[in-house]
């Protein structure tokens, strides 16, 4: 019979779907995880370039030591 296929075909296909399936799945999980890093990163770099910039120079108005970028804040006044 010309149309037939045999056992050995079918259990070769479905070994090679199951690979195919687990590859994608895996694919799927790395790009996700990258994506969170990037995440991470990104927010970890705008956070720090936000707080850089928002520090107070010398002779400026404040009323707590972190807001100074030497970290020291007498009479409201950044040193």
């Amino acid at each position: 019979m010309k149309g037939q296929i045999s056992i050995e075909m079918i259990l070769i296909l479905a070994a090679i779907l199951a690979i195919a399936f687990i590859l994608v799945t895996q694919l799927q999980k790395t790009a996700t995880n990258a994506g969170a890093m990037v995440e991470n990163r990104s927010n970890a770099i705008l956070g720090v370039g936000n707080e850089s910039s928002q520090l107070l120079e010398k002779g400026a108005y404040c009323s707590t030591n972190g807001q100074c970028k030497s970290n020291s804040c007498s009479f409201n006044t950044c040193d």
